[in-house]
């Protein structure tokens, strides 16, 4: 799951990511995710998954870094 993600974000930023180069520590911010493209990173993991993400964890600065929306997706499995 965790790989996937990397994948998805990866697709909906503006810049090149290594994706081998993420690091589960790194925040959102610095791999260009925002508030626009996140509800789409979201939705494309819902989608891929099969889960639904609770409306009071939709937004954008839950998420301090990816290991944080990684441990969400894997919770609602």
């Amino acid at each position: 799951m965790e790989q996937r993600i990397k994948e998805i974000i990866s697709g909906h930023v503006d810049i090149a990511i290594n994706i081998d180069a993420i690091k589960n520590g790194d925040p959102l911010e610095i791999l260009g995710v925002n508030s626009i493209n996140f509800i789409r990173i979201v939705i494309d993991i819902e989608s891929e998954f099969g889960i639904s993400f609770d409306v009071d964890y939709l937004g954008y600065d839950t998420y301090n870094d990816i290991s944080s929306l990684v441990d969400y997706a894997k919770s609602l499995q």
